[in-house]
């Protein structure tokens, strides 16, 4: 029987660890467990939609879009209402954070619909929308708002880091036109866009420290690009500068 969990491995770590120091970095709260359990149940809905609707070939949907569509509506219909019940407890902050969740979400599920979501803009998006649920869930925990936002920023500039290098790297091999500039330009401007909003004062620089990591890692996969079939070793390197990351973005926070 076909698996219909997602199959974007990095996507658990966009989603799961923004979640987690949310949680962590303040007193969790009813509206805030309901919002993260509607993030993640939303998220499962992913593969069950590609499979239903024949974007994982004609074969698959014959022998599993019964099974998918079935789980699919279970998702969204319980996603939909624990994520309603939390918008109903949530402070107006709260609320404000699922708003531009729920937008960037739409912005992801067109990139999907349109076939994009491959592309480095699709996933540039991805990583901001699956980033995102973190912000409600801040929010509706007791973190102040300017808080809340610093912390989903610095996830994303984490996040668009390690993009850029991976994507270079799966060009490459595509292409066989090797360019360590293009590999490290774009993980060099998220960096820059970080320090420039910890220098306005717009993010806690304890934050941009507290991502480092991801910086450290989305680097070194620039500098020492890995084979094709090393890319499942390179991914998992980057889950574990996002786990560390999370540790310590926790603990700049609280």
């Amino acid at each position: 029987m076909r698996s219909l969990a997602p199959r974007e491995h990095g996507a658990y770590g966009q989603l799961g660890f923004p979640l987690l120091t949310a949680l962590c970095a303040a007193r969790p709260r009813p509206a805030g467990l309901l919002f993260a359990a509607s993030a993640v149940l939303l998220f499962l809905a992913h593969e069950p939609a590609l499979v239903s609707f024949g974007r994982r070939g004609q074969r698959a949907r014959e022998e599993d879009g019964a099974r998918a569509l079935r789980f699919l509506v279970a998702l969204l219909a319980v996603g939909g209402a624990l994520g309603g019940a939390g918008l109903w407890l949530a402070p107006g902050p709260a609320r404000l954070g699922a708003a531009v969740a729920a937008a960037l979400a739409a912005l992801l599920g067109g990139a999907v619909a349109l076939g994009v979501e491959k592309t480095l803009a699709g996933e540039l998006i991805a990583a901001a929308a699956l980033s995102s649920a973190a912000l409600p869930v801040a929010a509706a925990s007791g973190l102040p708002w300017p808080a809340a936002v610093s912390l989903w920023g610095a996830w994303v500039s984490g996040f668009a880091a390690t993009v850029f290098p991976v994507r270079a790297v799966i060009v490459e091999h595509r292409t066989q036109a090797p360019s360590a500039m293009l590999r490290l330009s774009g993980t060099l401007v998220a960096i820059g866009a970080a320090a420039a909003l910890a220098a306005a004062g717009e993010m806690k620089p304890r934050l941009v420290l507290a991502v480092a990591p991801l910086f450290a890692a989305s680097i070194a996969v620039a500098l020492r690009p890995p084979a094709m079939k090393q890319m499942t070793r390179a991914g998992w390197t980057l889950m574990a500068a996002g786990g560390l990351s999370a540790v310590l973005m926790t603990l700049a926070v609280r």
